[in-house]
């Protein structure tokens, strides 16, 4: 294999395996995130945004969102 044909086949490679895990990646840190900008939030307001928060686990996100379409 070429250089070039090698450097494809690892990018495709990664890109496969970067995609299965992505999404569940994504709402962890999206929920971590979100729990972030509530600690940056004065100490009157925490409680009330934390309450906001979505606390669903994955599995239970994934399945709220199949019902739903």
């Amino acid at each position: 294999m070429t250089n070039v044909a090698q450097l494809f086949f690892c990018t495709g490679l990664m890109l496969a395996c970067v995609t299965g895990c992505s999404t569940r990646a994504w709402y962890g840190g999206m929920q971590q995130s979100a729990y972030s900008a509530c600690q940056r939030q004065p100490s009157s307001e925490q409680a009330r945004c934390e309450a906001r928060l979505n606390r669903q686990d994955y599995e239970t996100y994934v399945k709220s969102r199949a019902a739903s379409r």
